[in-house]
């Protein structure tokens, strides 16, 4: 008996693969909400609005159609802006250890997230290149 509502192997495993990339940067950005009301300056609060508007963007992207079940490089690159959006602002905040305090958390995280989705989506292509049948029920 075959359901019409099977998903696919690689589905299952795209699926898995942008959960894990689009999750953690949502988490991340609205997490930042607090530290954008405690910042005085617009400057020092312009990294975090742009964390908060990516996570709005994967939140998206992520929940639109059926762009979690397929092999994107979206996520991934929005993990990247992220990146070099925190690594951009340190120069800019390092002067001032409240403002700064926060990218000394962030930019850690955000490598080993950055790392370990490339090498999962590295490892991961191959399988997607495979005909695989429904994941059984």
């Amino acid at each position: 008996m075959e359901t019409t509502n099977a998903m696919e192997v690689k589905e299952a495993g795209n699926r898995g693969n942008n959960l894990l990339m689009s999750g953690f940067l949502a988490v991340l950005g609205f997490g930042l909400i607090p530290e954008i009301l405690r910042e005085t300056e617009f400057i020092n609060q312009l990294d975090d609005i742009i964390l908060v508007l990516l996570a709005i963007v994967v939140t998206g992207w992520y929940l639109y159609g059926t762009n979690r079940f397929q092999r994107s490089l979206v996520p991934f690159g929005l993990l990247i802006i992220a990146l070099v959006t925190k690594i951009a602002a340190l120069p800019i905040e390092i002067n001032d250890v409240d403002a700064a305090g926060d990218e000394f958390g962030v930019i850690p995280l955000l490598i080993l997230i950055v790392i370990l989705s490339g090498y999962i989506l590295y490892s991961s292509r191959e399988s997607n290149t495979r005909e695989t049948g429904p994941v059984p029920a």
